[in-house]
């Protein structure tokens, strides 16, 4: 068999499983590395995160930014319980793990998702003589890869999918203004896999993740807030033996809008919405929408 041709048969099994069922959503934020959900320090030496959230509607936007019949999962439960301490002033590390319930009918598969490590150094502070200047964090994290995945699942419908399958790095900066009544921020952040796959057709390693999310919102004193976002996130394309996979690069854009409440002293109640776009410019993309749920101590 020519390696074009094993490329071609390749890539169009392998991208279209992993997107269907997780790849597409444990980086994706983005959806993959998965987001750091303390990523706000609000004073307080622990923060502890426990939330909770329904995905439906999957759906699958091919190469040419057109829906295509998808034959994975129907809808996934996931609980996240994260924990974060404050290492210095500046210095802030989180460690979260996400437990994963996926349905198609009346079948169902759980098991725990990929952990990620999570590391935050503020590099400038928000300066009261410079009002307009915003908060700025250096972000480094580290998936470890081993929940099952597109690569070992034995499961017929892919239900037991809960992982990216390979060890994962993030590096990125992380701006935020959030002292007056109108909140701003820019994420922008690159992502990737430590090592290769290997694959009955060869060597196979995932392409580089560049993503950038852009928020904007409104503070109702000092207890309650809502925010706006877009992430969009683009993936080059996956190698096979050191060769490019024909039409496997992504890029999805999500639409996220976030609620806060704190409900007592130390507590706070967030509840957040997501959209993937229905746009021309999402490809190779698990699109879906879920609501989360998720209450933050702080101590």
């Amino acid at each position: 068999m020519g390696i074009a041709v094993m490329i071609l048969r390749f890539s169009m099994g392998i991208v279209t499983v992993a997107l269907l069922c997780c790849g597409a959503e444990v980086l994706a934020c983005t959806n993959c590395v998965s987001d750091d959900p303390l990523s706000e320090s609000s004073g307080g030496n622990w923060r502890v995160y426990a939330g909770f959230s329904r995905t439906t509607d999957f759906s699958l936007r091919n190469s040419n930014g057109e829906d295509v019949d998808q034959f994975g999962l129907e809808s996934r439960n996931t609980t996240t319980v994260a924990l974060g301490h404050a290492l210095s002033s500046d210095a802030f590390v989180t460690l979260t793990a996400p437990y994963l319930v996926n349905r198609k009918g009346s079948n169902q598969r759980s098991g725990w998702g990929d952990a990620l490590l999570t590391g935050r150094y503020t590099i400038y502070n928000h300066d009261s003589a410079l009002d307009w200047m915003p908060q700025i964090q250096g972000v480094l994290a580290y998936m470890d890869g081993r929940a099952t995945s597109v690569y070992n699942y034995q499961d017929p419908a892919a239900l037991e999918v809960f992982g990216a399958g390979v060890p994962q790095w993030r590096a990125g900066l992380d701006a935020w203004h959030g002292t007056q009544a109108w909140k701003g921020g820019l994420t922008v952040n690159f992502s990737g896999p430590t090592n290769s796959t290997q694959t009955e057709f060869g060597s196979l390693r995932n392409g580089l993740t560049v993503g950038v999310k852009v928020t904007g919102g409104f503070g109702y004193g000092d207890r309650q807030r809502v925010l706006c976002g877009v992430n969009y996130e683009r993936t080059s394309g996956k190698t096979l033996g050191g060769v490019l996979a024909p039409n496997s690069e992504s890029q999805g854009i999500t639409g996220i809008l976030t609620g806060e409440a704190q409900i007592a002293h130390n507590i706070d109640l967030q509840l957040s919405l997501q959209k993937v776009a229905e746009s021309r410019y999402v490809k190779n993309f698990s699109r879906s929408n879920s609501v989360t749920a998720a209450i933050i101590r702080t101590y």
